[in-house]
C-alpha cells in the first residue's frame, strides 16, 4: 500500500493535482509500520502534522478477535460465525455444522 500511495503521489505532483490527502496517507502508513515519517511541505507545520497522526490514531477502532489479547463473548463468537456463513451462502457456499466449507447442491 506504501509503494502504491507514492507512485500515486508522484504521479499526481507530476500532473499538478493536490497531493495533501495521499501525503497524509503515506505518512499514516509510515507510521502504522514504524517507519521514519517523511516531510511534506504542502502539509505544512511538522507539529501540526503529529498532532492530527495522533488523533487520527486515538480514534481508530480496536480489532478484537483472535491474537488480540481481547477475549469476544460467546455471542459474539457465533454472531462472527453466522455473518460468514451468511457471506459464504450469497456465493454460493455452505458452511456445515462442523465449519467446513461445502459447494451449495443447488449450484452443482
Amino acid at each position: 500500500m506504501l509503494k502504491k500511495s507514492w507512485r500515486s503521489y508522484k504521479l499526481y505532483r507530476k500532473d499538478g493535482y493536490p497531493t495533501t490527502d495521499l501525503a497524509f496517507r503515506i505518512l499514516k502508513i509510515q507510521r502504522s509500520l514504524s517507519l521514519p515519517l517523511s516531510q511534506f511541505d504542502e502539509l505544512g507545520d511538522p507539529a501540526w502534522v503529529e498532532e492530527q497522526l495522533n488523533n487520527e490514531f486515538d480514534e481508530q477502532e480496536v480489532y478484537e478477535g483472535p491474537g488480540t489479547g481481547v477475549e469476544l463473548s460467546a455471542l459474539d463468537i457465533q454472531l462472527q460465525k453466522e455473518e460468514r456463513a451468511n457471506a459464504l451462502e450469497d456465493v454460493g457456499l455452505v458452511v456445515d455444522d462442523y465449519g467446513n466449507i461445502e459447494k451449495d447442491n443447488e449450484w452443482s
